[in-house]
C-alpha cells in the first residue's frame, strides 16, 4: 500500500525536491498496522484524480445487470468471489460499502494489485473484480469482461456508457483518489 515509499518521503528533508504521490490508500494504512505515518505527516500539494471503482464480471457471467449480481450474492451468501487489489485497498472497501448497502455477502479475494486480480477473473477463477474501469477497459474492449456498474459520483469517462451505481437505485459511491504531498514542514515555496 506504499508505506515503504510513504516513509522514505516523509524522513527526507522537507525541501521541496521530495515528493509523495499519495493514494487513497495512504489514509488507510495506519489502520492496517503496515507504518505508524498517517497523512498529517505530509502537506497535500493537490489532488491529481478520482477514479470510481468498477464492477465487472466475465462477459459469460449469468448477471446481466447489477441488481441480478447483487441479488443472487444476496441469495448466495459468501458464494460469489470478488478480487481486488489488497485487504484494505480502495477497491477491497469498494465492494464491503455494496454488501453493507444490499446485505449481501462477498467471499473476497485479496490479491498483490488489481493485475492479478483482473487475470484470475479472465482465467475463471473468481467472479467479479472491483477495480478501476481503466484497468479492466482492455478486457471490455476485447469483450472478455463488462462492467455492470461503476461506483463513482458520476459516470466514468473510461466506460461512458456504464450507469453508476447510484443511477441503478443503489446508493453506493466509493471512488479512489490520488494526490501529492510533500514532508511536513516543507516551505511553501
Amino acid at each position: 500500500s506504499g508505506a515503504v515509499g510513504l516513509e522514505s518521503v516523509k524522513n527526507s528533508k522537507a525541501d521541496g525536491y521530495t515528493i509523495a504521490y499519495m493514494p487513497v490508500e495512504s489514509t488507510m494504512i495506519k489502520s492496517l498496522g503496515l507504518t505508524d505515518i498517517t497523512s498529517d505527516d505530509f502537506t497535500f500539494i493537490g489532488r491529481a484524480m478520482t477514479i470510481p471503482a468498477a464492477v465487472t464480471v466475465r462477459s459469460d457471467a449469468p448477471w446481466k445487470t447489477l441488481e441480478e449480481f447483487l441479488k443472487y450474492a444476496k441469495e448466495n451468501p459468501g458464494v460469489v468471489q470478488v478480487g481486488n487489489s489488497g485487504t484494505g485497498s480502495i477497491w477491497h472497501i469498494s465492494a464491503a460499502l455494496l454488501e453493507d448497502n444490499y446485505g449481501c455477502e462477498f467471499t473476497h479475494v485479496p490479491f498483490d494489485g488489481a493485475a492479478p486480480a483482473i487475470a484470475a477473473l479472465l482465467g475463471g477463477n473468481i467472479d467479479a473484480v472491483t477495480v478501476s474501469p481503466s484497468e479492466v477497459k482492455s478486457g471490455v474492449d476485447s469483450g472478455d469482461f463488462k462492467v455492470l456498474a461503476v461506483l463513482g459520483e458520476e459516470k466514468s469517462s473510461i466506460v461512458p456508457d456504464v450507469s453508476t451505481a447510484k443511477e441503478l437505485g443503489i446508493d453506493v459511491v466509493a471512488q479512489g483518489w490520488g494526490a501529492f504531498a510533500v514532508p511536513k514542514g516543507t516551505p511553501d515555496d
